[in-house]
Formats: structure tokens, C-alpha cells, sequence
């Protein structure tokens, strides 16, 4: 990096900032992944890691404290995280010159929260600031357990028209038995409650899908984008709350005309033509 777009940067975000962006953009975060994968429990040393660190091309290497590596670590976590597709554009297109993948294949999500949570618990004691993470990164994932979840959750993406609503519900708390610290399956799980008239479980499974969502500020199924996700699941949890009191599942101006029709009994469609209410004042009744 030119010393001169360095001063530009640290002009705006601060001299430690700046430095621990630098170091995060020419470091490699190996050393310290293997120091956390050397034992079962274990931890960054207290004197810190040495660590191979890239200047102008070359490599060397680089001596970080351990408060200082557990940042870069945590910066990592949230990387990969934002990452997490089975066909990376990066990692599987642009890095081959023969690609043997198709992106954006089925945007089924990646695995790697096993490693998350191992590193996690890792550099805990060397953050300023814990991340509510995998309990505060006092709890860890196993690569099993995140690939029974993963799947168990596809299963029902995929299959969804073949399976019967029994075998949604137990495929979705399937994967949320073996991975609790992702939100999707809470939702889709709302979905499927919320068919069979289950209203009070649907709004439980929405209000744990938005506390796990917010939790990491991110999505774990990448289909949608954050923000989709929260406004479903807010709208969902709306309306489960609103159908298990029995009213209408959506909010309406019974004095006005309509701009909804009627239909979709069985899955708590209006039984007849309303006026559903404004999004701020729909907001308000959330």
C-alpha cells in the first residue's frame, strides 16, 4: 500500500484504525487459526503470535500482540461470514482459469460457522468488546452438527412441494436442534406453524429469528439480502400475533376501500375484501 493513500485513510478513520485495517489487508491469519485448532480449549498466547505478514510483495513475518490479533480475527469471522455461499465467485470463478463450478450455483449456504465458534471462543479474553456471538463465544459448533443443519434445512428449501407439513416442521427443527445460532430455519419454521394455524408457535419461531438475525447483523441463507430477511420476518411476526388474538393478519381501515382481496383462506387470508392500513402506520402496530 502507498504510504500516501495510508495517511488519506488514517486521516478519516484514526491512526489505530488505520493501522489495524492495514494489518488486517497484509497479514496472514494462519498462524493464529492454527494456534487455536493446536488443543481442544485452546487460546491465543499471552505474548502474542508471530505471524506471516506481506510488504510490497514479499512475505516476512510479524510479531502481533494478541489483543491486536483477535481483532483481525474477529474482523475475519465477520469476512467469511458475509461470504458463505457454496459457489464463491472468488474462490470457485476468478481463481481457476477453468472453472469447474457454475456461479451462482444454488446459493445454498457454505460451511464454516464450526470454525467461527472455535475462534471465537479463542480470542474471547483478548477483546475489548465480546461479540453476542455463539453465546458471547462461550459456546462451540461442530462441523457435524453444522452440516446436519445445513442440510436438513436445504432439504426443506428444495423439496418443499414434495414434503407434507409434518416433515417441514421436523426436517426445519432438525436443523435448528443441531444449529441454533442461525436464523432462517426459525423463520421458515414460522412459515410452516403459521399454515396449519399454529399462530402462537409462528410468532415464538419469528421473535427467536429476529433475535438471532440481529445478533449477527447478517444473514446465514444468502439468497436474500439482510434486509429482506428482517423485513419478512418483522411482517411475519406481525401477523402470527394478530391471528392468534383472531383478528386479520394484516392491519385495516374498515371505513375505506378496498386494496386487498379476499382469498387464501387456509393459509389466513382475509375471508373479505380490506383496506390494509399504510406501512407507517403498519410499522406502528409491529
Amino acid at each position: 500500500w502507498r504510504e500516501e493513500d495510508r495517511a488519506q485513510l488514517r486521516s478519516v478513520v484514526g491512526e489505530d484504525t488505520e493501522a489495524l485495517i492495514y494489518l488486517f489487508g497484509t497479514t496472514k491469519r494462519g498462524n493464529g487459526n492454527d494456534t487455536l485448532y493446536a488443543s481442544p480449549g485452546a487460546v491465543l498466547p499471552s505474548d502474542g503470535v508471530t505471524v506471516d505478514h506481506r510488504f510490497k510483495g514479499i512475505y516476512d513475518t510479524l510479531h502481533l500482540d494478541s489483543r491486536v490479533l483477535a481483532k483481525i480475527l474477529l474482523v475475519s469471522i465477520a469476512d467469511v461470514f458475509d461470504q458463505m455461499l457454496q459457489i464463491n465467485a472468488w474462490r470457485d470463478s476468478h481463481q481457476h482459469e477453468k472453472p469447474s463450478s457454475l456461479y451462482p450455483g444454488q446459493a445454498r449456504p457454505d460451511l464454516g460457522m464450526h470454525w467461527m465458534s472455535r475462534v471465537c471462543a479463542g480470542i474471547k479474553d483478548f477483546l475489548e468488546v465480546v461479540p453476542p456471538i455463539f453465546g458471547s463465544c462461550t459456546q462451540e459448533l461442530a462441523y457435524s452438527d453444522e452440516v446436519a443443519a445445513r442440510d436438513a434445512y436445504w432439504t426443506v428449501i428444495l423439496e418443499e412441494q414434495k414434503l407434507s407439513h409434518e416433515e417441514r416442521e421436523s426436517a426445519l427443527r432438525t436443523a435448528i436442534a443441531h444449529n441454533p445460532f442461525i436464523a432462517e430455519p426459525h423463520l421458515v419454521l414460522c412459515q410452516v406453524l403459521f399454515q396449519q394455524g399454529k399462530f402462537g408457535e409462528a410468532a415464538r419461531e419469528a421473535r427467536t429469528a429476529l433475535d438471532i438475525f440481529y445478533v449477527w447483523a447478517n444473514c446465514w441463507d444468502k439468497r436474500l439480502p439482510f434486509r429482506q430477511w428482517i423485513a419478512f420476518t418483522r411482517i411475519m411476526l406481525m401477523r402470527s400475533q394478530r391471528m392468534a388474538k383472531g383478528q386479520p393478519s394484516l392491519p385495516f381501515s374498515p371505513d375505506k376501500k378496498s386494496n386487498v382481496r379476499k382469498g387464501m383462506h387456509q393459509f389466513g387470508g382475509a375471508e373479505h375484501d380490506l383496506n390494509v392500513v399504510s406501512i407507517k402506520d403498519m410499522l406502528a402496530d409491529m
